[in-house]
């Protein structure tokens, strides 16, 4: 082809005709450039490709990380539901005289209340997006607003942790040693996330575990700041949890 394009020039310059001679070199610029600019779109098509690709990978595993999430919150709003239910029956049992007729309700109650779980959040593929520039992959506006304001509400809840943590603790250091060791990883191993295989401990009867728990100082107060807590804990992690549930249907929409 450059063989050709040469000898054309040398006929045309052989010739003497100078307007011949620019009109064809006006049309070898034009097809250069129109070889140029297809290049260039090929390229761009290549690279259009690859960032789809990519995308649909990110999109996918932004799903699998949302689904883990969802399970991860509707477990702790199981959880600090159930904390909720014992300090509702403890306080009753204090103020109502509404003593649970079996006394491990009674001694799950004070055990589980100052339970803290660690915040299992997944935000793998969502650091990697930010860190990256790559949240720009993305297409879907909706589904970026979506994610960014599901990440603002996990710090919202992340943050009210540590003050619910802080009550618990405050909780454990008064309540701590009504239950004797043995029972109390006994309450861990059935209600919670420790294991053991011991059989089961003597139970203090209801009466020694009012009596123990109207000694405590303050107790009201620490039990309703804990109920304060958890009730705002399962409220935000409910909405969280529609949130993922329309991240996920989105995803589900974009995933080719």
């Amino acid at each position: 082809m450059l063989s050709f394009f040469r000898k054309t020039r040398q006929i045309l310059l052989e010739s003497g005709s100078v307007r011949k001679y620019i009109i064809y070199a006006i049309g070898e610029i034009a097809l250069v450039v129109i070889g140029i600019l297809i290049a260039l779109q090929i390229n761009s098509w290549n690279q259009e490709k690859k960032e789809r690709t990519l995308e649909q990978d990110y999109i996918v595993r932004l799903k699998d990380e949302m689904k883990e999430n969802l399970e991860f919150f509707k477990f702790r709003i199981e959880f600090d539901s159930f904390g909720t239910d014992n300090v509702d029956l403890i306080l009753s049992a204090l103020k109502d005289n509404n003593v649970p007729s079996d006394p491990e309700q009674l001694a799950v109650a004070i055990e589980q209340i100052g339970w803290g779980l660690h915040f299992q959040h997944v935000d793998d593929v969502w650091n990697e997006l930010i860190n990256n520039g790559n949240i720009r992959l993305l297409q879907n506006d909706e589904l970026r607003d979506k994610i960014t304001s599901y990440h603002s509400q996990v710090e919202a809840i992340i943050d009210i942790q540590y003050t619910w943590i802080d009550f618990a603790l405050g909780y454990r250091r008064l309540a701590g040693n009504i239950l004797e060791p043995d029972l109390r990883t006994y309450i861990a191993a059935k209600y919670g996330p420790a294991t053991s295989t011991q059989s089961i401990p003597k139970i203090p009867n209801a009466e020694y575990i009012i009596d123990e728990l109207e000694k405590i100082e303050d107790l009201n107060s620490y039990l309703a700041d804990i109920k304060i807590g958890q009730n705002f804990n399962v409220t935000m992690m409910k909405t969280v949890s529609e949130s993922i549930k329309d991240i996920i249907a989105i995803c589900d929409r974009e995933i080719n």
